[in-house]
């Protein structure tokens, strides 16, 4: 794989990593691995650290199938590697996901997979009753 891609996919597991605000130092030693291993030098790690902890690097989905694969698996081991995941670590995760076109629920801590999220219900209404407006959906009366 070209050393462009390599660092591409990186600069994404640096702003998963940053999404909530900060680089714990758990995420920054998962962070060092995956460097090594897609041979990402020192300057281009620490460059990316800093464009991501000043929010402007943002996660660009890979165009190619098996790329997109391993980042899925990545990015969960990087959300996770502090050992809180916060909000918007699971809102960027699902983010991609979707946007990837695979499930979009987090693994578990454990390595073991999620339970299927519950179904909802859909509201049902008696025959005959009107359909609830948009006020009456948000808990106000007029």
């Amino acid at each position: 794989m070209p050393q462009d891609r390599r660092l591409r996919l990186f600069r994404n597991l640096v702003a998963a990593a940053a999404v909530d605000g900060e680089i714990a130092d758990a995420e920054r030693r998962v962070l060092a691995y995956f460097a090594r291993g897609l041979g990402v030098e020192e300057a281009e790690y620490l460059a990316a650290v800093v464009e991501a902890t000043t929010g402007a690097l943002k996660l660009v989905v890979p165009k190619e199938a098996a790329e997109r694969a391993w980042m899925i698996g990545t990015l969960a081991k990087v959300i996770e590697a502090d050992g809180r995941v916060s909000e918007r670590e699971i809102g960027l995760y699902r983010a991609f996901a979707r946007r990837v076109g695979v499930g979009s629920t987090p693994p578990a801590r454990d390595g073991t997979a999620p339970a299927p999220a519950p179904a909802r219900r859909r509201a049902t209404r008696r025959a005959g009753s009107p359909a609830p407006g948009p006020r009456a959906r948000r808990g106000r009366t007029r």
